[in-house]
């Protein structure tokens, strides 16, 4: 770790001190040093918040070293730009609560540092500006998207073009800071602040972290690897008034989602407080205001009217699917594994997907559903359900290209430059030697063995499909273990799919979940998968054969007097 950055931790929180005499500027080895450590930072679950000060009484940061730029010429100024870039957004993403404790001049970069943290304490003497323009830079560590969310359009644009010097006092007034402090307390406060983050505001914020990029985007990270990314309540809540408040804001031009951890984009909903909901005495409350606010979520993803792009890293199902139908443009990449497996726990493919079915080539989706076959980053392309591809060991130089973009009012037109950017040679030449699509060398078959007229003889098809192939057999395995409820609700969508609009499909999956949690197959899948993990479920009724159409039809029975969906 360099020498210029020094990391304490005290209990909870981890003080980071830029120690770059004599005006603590930042440099390539301070930039990816910040990067480091909060990388590191974010894997200690014992810190749950970060204080960032500056050695000395005179400067938290005089921001960019400029014998830099004016040493190293055109490369130099852009290395450190990208090198600005990828820090403060590490440190914007901190998963716990970020403190800047400012104890002197912040200036440019050192300003843009503050910025990136979540609350902002001043000493009385300190002196807050970004002279950038006088010196012919731009700040390129975020400040010009944070401040106007900040202080307004009207004083970014005064500090932005000026230069002016913001004193603690007016800082205060405009919203720059959080708190004005005696000179040489900033840090005493700052620590006493974060040391009453409780458990329970860092588990808060962990769930879901925005997090405002350069240059008119915004983005999402879906973070909590403990559990695969699963969406909470609370995650889907957040998620629907943050879009509602980006959608408003004219200098957001688009909103990128992805996951926080390798292994999962998100994985699906929160499973254990469905089955809590499902055997609580009063009724699977829950479970009914879970799925209308998750499928209220996805809809407004569907509608909205800026591009949401999803980096779809991992592993992605159940409600993490449900996001990635409703983004505007899908990125796969090597790691991505897309699947629609609710037959094995007794429900059915829900968030949307009813929608999606007649979009896909004939008997695929069926197919899918009924053996809950993951695709790859190339099946998923092969079948429309996503745009591109790239290389897992590029999604961070994606969204450093995605900042050095111009970005319009245009939704379509931005999503033209997306598209050219992640289909340039320098991205696709790291994915071209991938094994191509199962999906597609395969389709014929899987055509032929869903080309049925009753449900009962696709089935057997499937299962009686004489074939040593592990693709196969693996699905052969889901259909067998699988609820035969879930199987007719799945041919079900199929057959409503083609005459039902995007309102029609979300009131109809709402419907179909609710009288599920009510007397389905749902609460044993869980049971016997997750919760007991014998997994021997003991579904009401044996085979597909031997399900009653009075049995389907209490699923499609209203569940209310009025669907809580009518009026999206």
């Amino acid at each position: 770790m360099t020498e210029k950055l020094l990391l304490e931790k005290i209990d909870n929180t981890a003080q980071i001190t830029i120690n770059n005499p004599s005006a603590n500027t930042w440099d390539l080895e301070s930039l990816s040093g910040l990067q480091e450590i909060i990388e590191n930072l974010n894997k200690d679950n014992e810190i749950f918040a970060l204080v960032i000060t500056g050695q000395g009484d005179k400067f938290f940061s005089a921001g960019a070293d400029l014998k830099v730029f004016h040493e190293g010429g055109k490369e130099a100024a852009k290395e450190m730009s990208n090198a600005f870039s990828k820090a403060f957004e590490s440190l914007s993403n901190f998963r716990g609560v970020s403190i800047a404790a400012i104890n002197g001049f912040a200036m440019g970069g050192g300003l843009e540092c503050a910025l990136a943290c979540d609350i902002r304490v001043a000493e009385e003497k300190a002196v807050l500006a970004l002279p950038e323009p006088k010196v012919g830079l731009l700040p390129c560590g975020g400040g010009t998207q944070v401040l106007p969310r900040l202080v307004g359009e009207g004083w970014a644009k005064r500090i932005i073009l000026t230069g002016e010097q913001i004193k603690p006092e007016q800082a205060l007034k405009i919203g720059l800071i959080e708190e004005k402090v005696e000179d040489g307390h900033s840090l005493e406060i700052a620590m006493k602040i974060a040391s009453n983050v409780y458990n329970y505001l860092y588990n808060l914020k962990k769930k879901i972290k925005k997090n405002y990029n350069l240059f008119n985007l915004s983005k999402i990270t879906l973070n909590s690897p403990e559990t695969l990314n699963s969406l909470t309540l609370n995650m889907v809540n957040e998620m629907s008034l943050l879009l509602d408040k980006w959608e408003v804001d004219p200098n957001i031009k688009m909103v990128i989602l992805s996951g926080s951890d390798e292994k999962a984009f998100c994985a699906g909903g929160d499973i254990r407080a469905l089955y809590e909901s499902m055997c609580s005495s009063k009724g699977p409350i829950f479970a009914e205001k879970f799925f209308e606010s998750e499928y209220r979520l996805d809809y407004k993803m569907h509608r909205y009217s800026k591009p949401i792009i999803s980096i779809l890293d991992g592993i992605v199902m159940g409600g993490g699917a449900g996001l990635m139908f409703a983004s505007s443009y899908k990125i796969a990449t090597e790691r991505t594994r897309f699947a629609m497996p609710e037959i094995g726990v007794g429900l059915f493919p829900d968030v949307g997907f009813t929608s999606i079915i007649k979009m896909l080539p004939k008997g695929l989706g069926l197919y899918m559903m009924l053996t809950s076959t993951q695709l790859t980053a190339f099946d998923t392309i092969f079948c429309g359900l996503t745009n591109a591809s790239i290389n897992s060991k590029d999604i961070e130089r994606l969204l450093v290209d995605l900042t050095k973009e111009v970005w319009h009012d245009d939704p379509e037109e931005n999503l033209s430059i997306i598209d050219s950017l992640v289909n340039n040679h320098s991205y696709t030449n790291k994915i071209k030697d991938l094994p191509v699509s199962k999906i597609m060398k395969e389709l014929d078959n899987i055509q032929s063995l869903t080309n049925e007229q009753e449900l009962s003889k696709v089935c057997a098809n499937i299962l009686l499909n004489p074939t040593d192939d592990d693709w196969y057999l693996r699905g052969k395995d889901s259909l067998e273990k699988g609820s035969p409820t879930s199987a007719h609700l799945i041919w079900l969508q199929c057959l409503n799919s083609s005459y039902l609009n995007l309102k029609e499909v979300f009131k109809f999956e709402l419907n179909l979940a609710i009288q599920i949690t009510r007397f389905g197959d749902f609460k044993e899948g869980i049971r016997a998968l997750i919760i007991d993990k014998d997994n021997y479920p003991r579904w009401k009724y044996d085979s597909v054969k031997s399900v009653p159409p009075e049995w389907i039809k209490k699923h499609t029975d209203p569940a209310w007097e009025r669907n809580p969906l009518e009026d999206i």
